[in-house]
Order: C-alpha cells, then sequence, then structure tokens
C-alpha cells in the first residue's frame, strides 16, 4: 500500500513539472504574422529570468543580425499568455509591434499589432518552437 503511494506522489509531481515545462516560453521560435497579403518571418529567441516571471528575448527577421530587443514582459505559467513588443526601425520611422498569445506547448497562436504614426494594423500571429 506504500508503495502505490509513493508511486501515485512520484507520478504527480512528474506530470505537474511536466506540464511546467510545456508551458515554458524559452527557447527559439519561428515566427509568422500576415499582414494583407504580406507574410512576415521572423525568430524569436525568448528566455525567463531567473524568477521566472520576467519575459525577455531577441527578434530577428533576417534584416537585423544582432537581433532586435524583445521588451521585458510579466509571463504566468498559470494562464500561458504570452505578450511583448518589439520596437522596429523601417527607413528612418520607428514602428512597434505587439505580439501577444496563448502558449500550448510547442505553439503559440495570438494577434499581432502594428503601431506608426500613420498604420495600426492587426493580424493573426503564429509562432512554432524550434527543436
Amino acid at each position: 500500500m506504500k508503495i502505490m503511494h509513493v508511486a501515485v506522489l512520484v507520478f504527480g509531481l512528474v506530470g505537474f513539472v511536466g506540464s511546467a515545462m510545456a508551458t515554458d516560453p524559452s527557447g527559439t521560435w519561428k515566427s509568422t504574422c500576415v499582414f494583407d497579403d504580406q507574410t512576415i518571418e521572423g525568430t524569436l529567441k525568448l528566455w525567463l529570468d531567473t524568477e521566472g516571471s520576467v519575459l525577455g528575448g531577441q527578434y530577428s527577421d533576417g534584416q537585423n543580425r544582432r537581433g532586435l530587443p524583445v521588451t521585458p514582459a510579466i509571463f504566468k505559467y498559470e494562464d500561458g499568455k504570452v505578450g511583448f513588443a518589439v520596437m522596429h526601425d523601417f527607413n528612418s520611422q520607428k514602428i512597434l509591434v505587439k505580439y501577444a498569445g496563448r502558449l500550448s506547448g510547442d505553439l503559440i497562436v495570438g494577434q499581432s499589432s502594428i503601431e506608426s504614426a500613420e498604420v495600426k494594423q492587426t493580424a493573426t500571429w503564429v509562432a512554432r518552437r524550434q527543436r
């Protein structure tokens, strides 16, 4: 009977740890947004701080060799919501791109929005973890 209780406890802990790992956004992600007829692809490298509550990272779209910083954002494991922003500079014009989605395993699905002096636009955003 004791062995049964220990086995249940061990499997319960393994399941808990496994689910926490599945919801960790840290890693490299292939990001895709479709604005009108234009598909924008990039690579996100995301990580959590040592306490696991602040999400940071870098975004690269092939034109930015060293990557653009991801604005640090609060991340909560409970709801799996991921949100952050990246400031782009196109032809000397600052454009803020905001990302907001829900993390499920190796997939983030949500919305991306562009904000500049002349444009406000939203699109579906999908990011897939690269292994």
